[in-house]
């Protein structure tokens, strides 16, 4: 008697060869590629005929229809009309260093497109620049790296004694190619003419680097210590230390001067004028505002008042506001206005939220008298 399973196994044997699995699988098999596509429809009854009757042959329909029957392609490692090898034969294509023009395809001349270090037809070999790393393994596949860049051309190794020849910006010293300092050429200075910079030294080469902001355009080397002359802002004891920041705001010749003010409150000290005070920056200062609460100042912030501005009184060293509408002395119209206390001073607004005519408020209105209501109640009443 059959059994389920082996009634299930044939079922599915005839599925796996049916027209169905066949329509299901040209269905799927060239999702988005036109080309493939196109393939697929013009050579229909060559696939039909493969699955019916020879896929059981030839299980590789690549191999079987692409290759052998529609002869749009070749087989890896080949190339061109007659599917020739690649150089290095088809296993390892290029010496495996490098990409076969056309391997795969009817298409190419079959040229070696070399990786980065390799050379020749074949690509069997080392390009300038990089040596062969077989190490004692002899049998070891061709590793080829890349010299020292204090080498001009070949090398036998890795380091900078293995050079052929030295590259430019070094120079052979004891059998090794050294980097050669350009910065200490006194007769021809690499950067002469080039104002506010000094020669740096880099490897095989050098450049011109910008001098400290505290030189004043001329410089021997990095840092402050290295200026000809200090720039502006700047001082130094002697040429053996840096040029360091002035601090203008510590004398009086960049800031403001203590009272009594000038007759015109924009005139100028010195330095700073009276409402703002010296803030010391590097290589310069620079004057800032005082305080609005301030009537004068020494630096920032109301704790730093020579004196309160007007509306402002000093309270635990600081010069705060004063709320005149607290204190009595808003000086609004009591009936009419409702005094707001603002910063440095106060406002009077029109109470119950009236509107200015002529910059006076408006008077409340008149309540209506009860005895004119009740006459008017009475008339009405007389006239019905």
């Amino acid at each position: 008697m059959q059994t389920a399973a082996s009634h299930c196994a044939r079922l599915l044997h005839v599925f796996m060869y049916s027209e169905t699995r066949l329509i299901e699988i040209m269905e799927g098999v060239c999702t988005n590629d036109h080309k493939c596509q196109y393939l697929m429809e013009e050579h229909e009854e060559l696939l039909e005929t493969w699955w019916f009757k020879n896929q059981k042959k030839h299980t590789d329909l690549y191999i079987w229809l692409c290759i052998q029957r529609v002869k749009v392609c070749c087989a890896n490692g080949t190339f061109g009309k007659a599917c020739q090898e690649c150089p290095g034969g088809t296993k390892t294509p290029c010496s495996g260093q490098g990409k076969c023009e056309g391997d795969g395809d009817r298409e190419g001349k079959g040229t070696c497109s070399c990786n980065a270090g390799y050379g020749d037809k074949t690509c069997a070999s080392c390009s300038a620049g990089y040596y062969t790393n077989s190490g004692d393994d002899k049998s070891k596949s061709l590793e080829c790296l890349q010299c020292s860049k204090a080498c001009e051309g070949n090398c036998t190794g890795p380091s900078a004694g293995d050079c052929e020849d030295c590259a430019k910006g070094y120079e052979e010293e004891e059998g090794v190619c050294a980097d050669q300092d350009e910065c200490s050429d006194a007769e021809k200075p690499p950067c002469e003419g080039q104002s506010g910079t000094h020669c740096e030294n880099t490897e095989g080469s050098y450049r011109c680097a910008q001098c400290h902001s505290a030189c004043n355009d001329s410089c021997t080397g990095a840092g402050a210590t290295a200026c000809l002359t200090c720039a502006t802002g700047y001082t130094r004891e002697d040429d053996a230390k840096p040029c360091e920041d002035i601090d203008e705001c510590k004398d009086h010749q960049s800031r403001w001067l203590p009272p009594p003010r000038p007759s015109d409150p924009n005139e100028l000290y010195p330095g700073c004028n009276f409402t703002t005070f010296c803030h010391n920056t590097v290589g310069s200062f620079e004057c800032r505002e005082c305080d609005a609460s301030c009537d004068g100042c020494s630096g920032s912030g109301a704790e730093a008042c020579l004196k309160c501005s007007q509306g402002y009184e000093l309270r635990d060293k600081t010069c705060s506001d004063v709320d005149e509408c607290s204190a009595g002395s808003g000086n609004c119209d009591a009936e009419l206005e409702v005094c707001i206390n603002i910063r440095g001073s106060f406002r009077c607004d029109c109470a119950s939220g009236r509107k200015r005519v002529d910059g006076k408020c408006p008077p409340k209105p008149a309540p209506e008298d009860d005895d004119d209501e009740e006459d008017s109640s009475a008339t009405e009443k007389d006239e019905l």
